[in-house]
């Protein structure tokens, strides 16, 4: 009898405890299955979040492109008719005698400063100005340091350059017995289509020898953005290989025209940041000795709308509203 009831209670406890086992096996694997479809669902959800988000990147970065495309539009509709006129900025002029040494016999030389600015009806475009002619006529050390002052070129600013370098020039002149010593900086106003304005510096120096020394510096303003526009504003670096094969198609004809010896190696030749726009293109302009002798002067290359429009960043592009026409042969 004794062994009748353990054996019952024995086998009531097993059967119970094989009960909660069972129970808490299908409890994990409820849990288990609820917890796969929340992580599937928290995917669904973060998927659609991040769609979400990238639309709302996109609708960000139209809205952005139109704002710009709207301030252009209402800056280019702002952008008044230039009114300019060529002041003088400074001028000296200063003979002297170079008295007998020596074998050397007297003699006597000049000593000159010219320089001359375009003053507008914009006094941004003055002060843009202003410090491109202080650009002329100092080296690039000094011009840094005077950026880093943050002093404003103003023409009293470049009169007393003007007058230190005046000074420099007597003084140099006379201890090195030259017939003399100049420099012109002239600044002339190329003219204006729609918010494109240019003006270029005319540079001329002579420090003694069988010739002088110029170059032309080409000034593109941008009037609606108030700032100088880079040959990088124009082209995008992704370009520039194909463009520097077409100025060395150009180059090429002009040292045929003249008959040149293959003195520059073309793995050497560069494309010019120099450059103004023409009513047909754009020339690229480089400085003496760079392509060619002294008598040729600087070199002006020329490329024209049907030859590189497609390479010029979209602002610049020419459109059948500007009279460029792709399928024109002539």
């Amino acid at each position: 009898m004794k062994k009748t009831v353990l054996m019952t209670a024995l086998m009531a406890a097993f059967t119970l405890t094989a009960c909660e086992d069972k129970q808490a096996t299908q409890q994990a694997t409820q849990q288990a299955s609820e917890a796969v479809n929340n992580l599937a669902q928290l995917k669904k959800d973060y998927q659609q979040l991040e769609s979400a988000m990238t639309a709302k990147d996109q609708e960000i970065t139209r809205l952005n492109k139109l704002l710009e495309e709207a301030k252009t539009s209402q800056s280019a509709g702002d952008v008044v008719g230039l009114q300019v006129k060529i002041k003088e900025l400074y001028k000296a002029k200063e003979q002297y005698l170079l008295p007998k040494e020596g074998d050397v016999e007297e003699g006597e030389g000049t000593v000159q400063i010219v320089a001359r600015v375009a003053e507008t009806n914009q006094a941004w475009l003055n002060d843009l100005l202003m410090r491109e002619m202080l650009v002329e006529a100092v080296d690039e050390e000094t011009m840094k340091a005077f950026d880093q002052s943050a002093q404003k070129v103003d023409e009293a600013t470049l009169q007393t350059h003007y007058e230190e370098m005046f000074e420099e020039y007597q003084k140099e002149a006379i201890e090195n017995r030259l017939i003399g010593m100049h420099n012109v900086m002239r600044m002339g106003y190329m003219g204006q289509r729609n918010h494109l304005a240019q003006f270029s510096i005319w540079n001329e120096s002579y420090n003694g020898g069988a010739h002088g020394v110029h170059h032309t510096n080409y000034i593109v303003v941008d009037l609606a953005k108030k700032q100088r526009i880079t040959l990088n504003d124009v082209f995008s670096s992704s370009v520039m290989d194909e463009l520097n094969l077409l100025l060395q198609g150009q180059y090429l004809v002009v040292r045929s025209n003249y008959e040149l010896e293959e003195s520059l190696d073309m793995k050497d030749f560069r494309v010019s940041d120099n450059f103004y726009f023409s009513p047909t293109g754009i020339t690229f302009v480089y400085p003496l000795y760079e392509l060619g002798p002294y008598v040729l002067g600087e070199v002006e290359l020329s490329l024209n709308y049907q030859q590189m429009n497609h390479l010029l960043n979209k602002p610049f592009q020419q459109t059948e509203a500007d009279g460029f026409f792709k399928d024109d042969d002539f």
